[in-house]
């Protein structure tokens, strides 16, 4: 598989981080961390150095990634205080998504709860990833 992405390289002086990015899919996918040590061997030339590696995101790599508003009425028994319930709040805006559509659960930005025709409402952001065609 060939895959359109980034490399980002962060050189401090304990340590060393690289980290893959798949574009399509708009995820990191690897990120390597090297000591100083480590990071001299390699650039040494000594093959197959030891190396902290952290994989994530691997059921994304390939996909075209999507996003979107959503906006919904709050529900009456989601509604303390002021809107303190966020995973359910979460849950409950899954609920009414098809199609792989998920939200992203931050309710923390500007904008995200407000009153239209005398509703609470909130807007989040909502992903899919979908094959490449």
């Amino acid at each position: 598989m060939n895959l359109d992405g980034r490399i980002s390289i962060n050189i401090s002086r304990t340590e060393t981080v690289i980290t893959l990015h798949d574009d399509s899919a708009n995820v990191d996918i690897i990120k390597v961390t090297l000591n100083a040590s480590q990071l001299s061997e390699a650039l040494s030339g000594l093959m197959h150095v030891k190396c902290e590696l952290e994989v994530k995101n691997l059921d994304k790599v390939g996909k075209v990634h999507e996003h979107s508003k959503f906006e919904f009425e709050i529900p009456d028994h989601l509604i303390v205080g002021k809107y303190s319930k966020a995973k359910e709040l979460e849950a409950y805006a899954n609920s009414l998504l098809k199609n792989g559509w998920k939200s992203d659960g931050n309710f923390n930005a500007q904008g995200s709860f407000f009153t239209e025709g005398g509703k609470d409402m909130a807007r989040c952001i909502i992903r899919r990833y979908n094959e490449i065609n």
